[in-house]
């Protein structure tokens, strides 16, 4: 029995450990030149730079944006107050309408009862002879 196994026959023995694999030989070919190096590094920030540039300016236009639609949203709300004032007018001019509406037609009832009775009581007093 194993030490490691405590004495335990039952007990499963662990696999061994394994050394890591190297991912890339080690030869005369794997020797990197410095200017090639730089210069793919030079063309990596000069791409970095292009890109955070684009960035600054579509935030600088997203920026203008913003200030646009705010002022269009201040002139919305100038419109709405004047439209809200002359809606309170227009709504007494309706409200008056409607009234002198109602008055005209219940004076026109009252003066066709009093026309119809006029109307019968001559009807009356000539049928009556």
């Amino acid at each position: 029995m194993s030490p490691y196994m405590g004495g335990n026959p039952m007990a499963t023995q662990s696999p061994p450990i394994e050394q890591p694999k190297q991912t890339r030989a080690t030869s005369s070919n794997d020797h990197v030149d410095e200017r090639l190096l730089n210069a793919k590094l030079d063309a990596v920030e000069a791409r970095t730079e292009t890109k955070f540039a684009q960035l600054l300016g579509e935030l600088k236009t997203l920026g203008v944006n913003v200030a646009h639609i705010n002022d269009t949203l201040g002139g919305l709300k100038t419109d709405v107050a004047d439209a809200k004032a002359a809606a309170a007018g227009t709504k007494a001019y309706v409200i008056g309408t409607g009234i002198a509406i109602a008055g005209f037609v219940l004076a026109i009832f009252a003066f066709g009862v009093q026309i119809l009775d006029i109307a019968t009581a001559l009807f009356s007093a000539g049928g009556a002879r």
